[in-house]
């Protein structure tokens, strides 16, 4: 079994700016985390020895995370597959350890019925993004990541980190991105 994440301060997700002022970035942002997300995130946590930049500020509470029940059933799902499992090598405890530590930090919700999702088995996610105007979804998913029903909404993880960072000019609103080569494939259009 591998080590367990150990917690390490980063000014990327960092609230506060370098005078002690709140980077509203991430302040008040909401994300829920697609589970190809989290699985991806915590396969490379376990093989660094240390959370990404995603999951360090989601357990650290440095931005809340919304969850359903239907969200974390399926996170609970997708991590215990023997195919996942094998890859990841953690028991049970150490799944509902992450699992426990996202949600102690997270709101959870029970949305009704969103607007119908690209993707029927990504309804949940449509569903949290309708019930909450300020979240953001990071997903992987390229028919997500296409949609233009929720653009600007849907980020890749790499392109939301960029903006959390203060390297994007604009961080929800994608009508005054300024393009960015690093940026390429960002789902709010730049």
């Amino acid at each position: 079994m591998s080590q367990p994440l150990r917690q390490e301060h980063s000014d990327l997700e960092s609230q506060h700016d370098a005078a002690g002022a709140a980077n509203p970035a991430t302040a008040s942002i909401r994300l829920i985390i697609d589970t190809n997300i989290l699985v991806g995130d915590w396969l490379s946590s376990l093989a660094r020895a240390r959370p990404t930049p995603i999951l360090q500020g989601a357990l650290a509470g440095r931005w809340q995370c919304l969850v359903s029940d239907a969200l974390l059933e399926e996170w609970n799902e997708v991590l215990r597959r023997p195919a996942i499992r094998g890859r990841h090598r953690q028991d049970d405890a150490a799944i509902d350890t992450l699992i426990d530590g996202l949600v102690q930090r997270a709101v959870r919700l029970e949305p009704p019925r969103g607007p119908r999702a690209p993707d029927d088995g990504d309804q949940m996610l449509w569903d949290l993004l309708a019930a909450e105007p300020q979240a953001v979804l990071l997903t992987l998913d390229a028919l997500l990541l296409r949609n233009r029903r929720m653009r600007g909404r849907v980020w890749s993880p790499d392109a939301w980190l960029l903006a959390a960072a203060g390297n994007h000019t604009s961080f929800i609103s994608p009508a005054r991105c300024v393009p960015l080569a690093s940026t390429a494939g960002c789902p709010a259009g730049c």
